[in-house]
């Protein structure tokens, strides 16, 4: 099961990365939760996006807002249910021109081989506190 969940992980950010919607909404399970780092800052946290329609939305936004997107995969961590990854996101930021990396922790829970829950985390200590590290 943590090999097919990893794969999983691994196709949700080559769709990303190439801007698939359709093959990344097939990564997610309808009733998927969201919480983006965004909605941890300055320590809160704010309401999961709910529902793939609306988690697709989010993605496609911050699609948008990055020309030049990659996804480099750093670690992919698999236990039970659930997938740590390790990522940076390149790109060039269409408002500000900027180019840049952003390091990245997802934690992904699984179920039945698709995300079912996707924790984001700008620091990885923050992911550790809430798998337990």
């Amino acid at each position: 099961m943590s090999e097919e969940n990893i794969r999983a992980v691994q196709e949700h950010y080559a769709a990303f990365g190439r801007g698939d919607m359709e093959a990344l909404a097939a990564t997610l399970h309808p009733e998927v939760e969201f919480i983006a780092a965004d909605a941890r800052a300055e320590g809160g946290s704010g309401p999961p996006l709910r529902g793939r329609d609306t988690v697709l939305a989010y993605l496609e936004s911050v699609h948008a807002a990055v020309s030049d997107n990659e996804v480099e995969i750093v670690s992919l961590e698999a236990a039970d249910d659930r997938v740590i990854a390790s990522i940076y996101l390149h790109g060039t930021w269409r408002r500000s021109g900027v180019s840049g990396a952003i390091p990245t922790v997802h934690v992904f829970t699984l179920r039945d081989g698709l995300i079912a829950e996707n924790s984001m985390y700008r620091q990885e200590p923050e992911a550790g506190d809430e798998v337990g590290g």
